[in-house]
């Protein structure tokens, strides 16, 4: 029984060695450099992936074309090869190498394209760069996915391809319900708002998850009282409320806004300002405005801005 358990391992490692002189090392060959994987790449600044194509034998041709389903079209203004132009179900193409249309908007945006990369034996592409560049400003919905080929044949006619797909998360987001524009709410010095009043809840939306919130109240134009009362309760010396890593803020903050637990990994976010009316009556005689810029980041890097303003007459 011993004998044939070593005859099967000496076979076993036969066969291996066997397979490693049939493989060609001399064949083209693609890895992702960076973050992210051939099955997904975040469509994010901060996500640093590139595709890096081996060809040993020397690249003869080179094509991104890209599945950006009904944004096909839209890169078609940077080809200059007719029949490589898209349309909602046919792929756009890029030809890296004899497009001189193409080839200009790629290397604009810093990515390696041009006639001098026949003969490389090595080119790296930021895919996720190009795809971005073309998205720009388009409507595209969250957890949305783009496909993306890269096509490499080298100079003996051996060609591969690499599949790559990126995944789009869209942006924190920041309404106000009551106050869809973000216009400036006046308060009304003899009227205390209710505790939990509608009218001073802000959403927060970060389908990328909250990695950091913060809220800062305009020094320059805030009443000073309200200016003491945030100071009094953030760990700072300024009305910076940062929730994510100033737990002093976290703890006494937790009757108007989330804690730091509760913002760990989280998609959503309720603010309340009601404070800022139940202060009223310590505030000084003079007319203020008071801004609060509440600011969102995911953990993509993406981020949203906008600003509370609470306008308070002066005392009669």
């Amino acid at each position: 029984m011993k004998k044939i358990a070593i005859l099967l391992a000496a076979c076993v490692a036969a066969l291996c060695v066997s397979c490693k002189k049939a493989e060609d090392p001399e064949r083209i060959q693609f890895r992702i450099d960076g973050d992210g994987s051939f099955a997904r790449i975040e469509l994010a600044e901060s996500v640093n992936a590139r595709l890096v194509a081996e060809a040993p034998r020397k690249i003869s041709d080179l094509y991104l074309s890209m599945g950006l389903g009904e944004y096909n079209s839209i890169a078609n203004q940077y080809i200059g090869i007719e029949s490589n132009k898209g349309t909602a179900k046919k792929n756009s193409v890029f030809d890296l190498i004899r497009d001189p249309k193409a080839i200009a908007f790629v290397k604009a945006l810093g990515v390696e394209a041009g006639a001098d990369l026949a003969g490389q034996t090595s080119v790296t592409l930021d895919v996720k760069k190009v795809i971005m560049a073309l998205l720009e400003g388009q409507p595209i919905q969250n957890d949305q996915t783009f496909a993306a080929i890269v096509g490499v044949q080298d100079q003996t006619g051996a060609v591969d391809n690499a599949n790559l797909t990126f995944h789009f998360t869209s942006a924190p987001e920041i309404s106000w319900p009551k106050n869809p524009n973000f216009e400036t709410v006046n308060l009304d010095r003899m009227k205390r708002e209710p505790e939990g009043s509608d009218l001073f809840r802000i959403a927060v939306r970060a389908p990328g998850k909250i990695a950091s919130l913060v809220i800062s109240l305009d020094e320059k134009t805030a009443d000073p009282g309200l200016k003491n009362w945030v100071v009094n309760r953030v760990s700072g010396t300024r009305p910076i409320i940062s929730l994510h890593d100033d737990l002093y803020a976290s703890e006494n903050f937790k009757n108007w806004f989330p804690t730091k637990a509760q913002l760990l990994g989280a998609e959503v976010a309720a603010l309340n300002f009601i404070f800022v009316s139940e202060n009223v009556p310590d505030y000084s005689a003079d007319e203020t405005t008071n801004v609060f810029t509440i600011t969102v980041t995911d953990s993509f890097g993406k981020k949203a801005e906008a600003q509370a303003k609470f306008h308070v007459p002066a005392k009669e």
